[in-house]
């Protein structure tokens, strides 16, 4: 499985746009158990999380060159591009996020098993300046690492040796990572790969959910597709992404330094907000030097 990144807030969000242009009183029905856990897990938790994450803007719109000038606006290339017609609406919601270490690291070296190098970077450990934590996980085989950022979000990092099948897989595996049982182990200097990965993924489990209201309008997802960007360095990270959705209208129906040298699960999460503001799972292909955190 390739590198793959996603925020399921902008999931949440795109979807609400619709909601909210649709009208009040409206539900989503499910038509299958993927989409039913899905709603009861992250959207109706998802949503009173939005308004604590003012990094991400949602738009719905019955015009696609709204809809593109949307994502243009914003620093992306718009993935539905086909007319609007018979009452069909297109929805969009963004994410940037920039977290900055609580003290900058140093460039540093990685080999990993086999040999081949890699540029990263070292975050030394200074109790009262920028302290690491690292748990012992009891329920996955490796060490969570928790680092604190100047804006009080926490950057979670835990080697993987089972990549995600799926975008749905990744977030569970990075719910186990957050929330799962597990111990102090230690605090120390830790070595992380500098990252620049770039996905782009069909969420393909949300075709198909509808709504309807009291009038028997009845409207249903036929597309949903996700963008999203990480970059990691020395001085920081910075997480983005896009999603898109076309909504139709239609009939009812070890020692004192810790270096990652393997794959890692990687999100970002913010206090009073139920759900990671971005997930990640970072391979070799990822690991690369992104120059600067810009866009």
């Amino acid at each position: 499985m390739p590198s793959l990144a996603t925020s399921p807030l902008t999931t949440v969000a795109a979807l609400h746009a619709a909601d909210t242009m649709l009208g009040k009183d409206r539900r989503w029905l499910h038509t299958n158990d993927t989409q039913r856990g899905w709603l009861e897990r992250t959207y109706r938790p998802g949503v009173p999380d939005l308004a604590r994450v003012p990094e991400i803007i949602s738009h719905a719109t019955g015009s696609i060159s709204n809809h593109i000038e949307f994502l243009r606006k914003h620093g992306w290339q718009a993935q539905l591009t086909d007319p609007l017609t018979d009452g069909a609406i297109a929805t969009a919601a963004v994410l940037d996020v920039l977290v900055e270490w609580l003290a900058e690291g140093q460039d540093s070296d990685i080999r990993i098993p086999g040999g081949e190098h890699f540029s990263g970077f070292e975050l030394k450990h200074e109790p009262h300046v920028n302290p690491i934590v690292i748990n012992q996980h009891l329920q996955m085989v490796g060490h969570h690492i928790m680092l604190g950022t100047k804006s009080g979000d926490i950057v979670h990092i835990m080697e993987t040796e089972r990549p995600p099948v799926s975008v749905l897989d990744l977030l569970e595996l990075v719910d186990t990572m957050i929330n799962g049982k597990q111990r102090a182990a230690r605090s120390c200097t830790v070595v992380i790969p500098k990252v620049d990965l770039a996905s782009k993924q069909s969420l393909d489990w949300l075709p198909g959910l509808h709504t309807t209201d009291e009038r028997d309008l009845y409207y249903v997802i036929a597309q949903a597709v996700q963008q999203a960007t990480l970059k990691m360095n020395e001085t920081g990270a910075r997480a983005r992404a896009a999603d898109e959705m076309r909504v139709t209208r239609g009939m009812t129906p070890r020692e004192d330094k810790l270096i990652i040298d393997k794959p890692f699960l990687f999100a970002i999460t913010r206090r009073n907000v139920q759900l990671p503001i971005i997930a990640a799972y970072v391979d070799y292909e990822s690991w690369k030097d992104p120059g600067s955190l810009e866009r």
